[in-house]
């Protein structure tokens, strides 16, 4: 049987689709069971060639064992099993694919964080430059105003009554 270019195209999606199904199965796990450790992953490690080979010979391990499985009437196992080190390639890019998402969303994250500290921060100073503003104007406007109000709130609404009942006396 021959491979057109679209068959290479389409295993490659497909494989590049479980590997990143893989991986997104072991993410909600370990989202959904606290402390159960993050597996499948390529990225966030130490050495990083080393953690793709590895994962690569995992992926392969896993797909030639599987190759007698998936094999169907129009191809051998022997076809199957030639496709075997393309498709764990294309599984492990998947893998790579979600671990660059989660890098993304975590400092997206962070950045949020900071940005959230940095305009609290800033209204904190705008709020101390407004009112050291006022405190340098002194008696001007909202000063003298504040001097004329009474000291005490039940002078302030007597006052307001006294002079509701003379509003009502004139009508």
């Amino acid at each position: 049987m021959r491979y057109t270019q679209f068959d290479i195209v389409d295993q490659a999606i497909t494989n590049l689709l479980i590997g990143f199904g893989l991986a997104l199965l072991n993410v909600l796990f370990c989202y959904f069971v606290k402390g159960a450790p993050r597996v499948i992953k390529v990225i966030p490690r130490d050495n990083q060639v080393r953690w793709l080979i590895f994962a690569y010979m995992i992926a392969l391990i896993i797909q030639l064992a599987t190759s007698p499985i998936f094999r169907s009437l129009l191809q051998s196992v022997y076809v199957e099993m030639a496709w075997s080190p393309f498709q764990a390639a294309f599984n492990v890019l998947g893998v790579i694919v979600l671990d660059v998402i989660i890098l993304v969303v975590a400092g997206v994250r962070r950045g949020a964080e900071v940005a959230s500290r940095g305009i609290g921060e800033l209204g904190e100073r705008a709020s101390s430059a407004v009112e050291s503003v006022g405190g340098a104007l002194g008696k001007g406007g909202e000063g003298q105003q504040n001097d004329a109000r009474p000291a005490d709130q039940g002078e302030a609404q007597a006052e307001s009554r006294k002079r509701l009942d003379d509003r009502l006396k004139d009508y």
